[in-house]
């Protein structure tokens, strides 16, 4: 028989996935609405000494205010979305570390996989932004939010349907 904890385990890689494709969704339309609905539109800008600043467009007009960044909702979501995404390949390194050397190798286990993935993170963000820093892609800002909503969703799909 099983465990309403043991099926909560089994279906959270789905419902990881399905939370990831709806956030996605909800974003995808908040942005084509924002999109389609204004003339106006917003372009951010980050400068030497992480100064952050932007340039309001209003076709024909140019506005320039500064901007301080506010703490914002969709980085928590994706924080909670991906805590309930799967971990099988920690799971059996953790329980080895348990057989050979106890409670302490087990912790030491799941502190090196957490940096390790953490640093892996850090690494590719910065070197993607590197890269993309030296292309100019100005005439596609204004569809920025759509194809963050676009990418969430096609990686939602992609470990719902594709087990990725």
């Amino acid at each position: 028989e099983t465990t309403s904890w043991a099926r909560l385990h089994e279906s959270r890689g789905s419902l990881t996935a399905w939370l990831l494709m709806g956030v996605g969704a909800a974003y995808l339309l908040w942005s084509l609405l924002k999109l389609f609905r204004q003339k106006r539109h917003v372009h951010f800008h980050l400068h030497d000494g992480d100064t952050a600043h932007a340039h309001v467009h209003d076709h024909g007009r140019l506005i320039h205010m500064h901007v301080h960044p506010k703490a914002r909702l969709t980085p928590w979501v994706l924080f909670a979305i991906f805590v309930f995404g799967p971990c099988e390949s920690l799971i059996p390194l953790m329980l080895s570390g348990f057989a050979l050397g106890g409670a302490p190798a087990m912790f030491w286990v799941a502190l090196l996989f957490s940096g390790a993935t953490v640093m892996t993170i850090i690494l590719s963000v910065a070197a993607l932004l590197a890269g993309i820093r030296k292309v100019s892609l100005r005439f596609l800002e204004r569809y920025a939010g759509a194809a963050a909503g676009f990418s969430l969703i096609l990686c939602g799909a992609a470990i719902r349907f594709l087990g990725l």
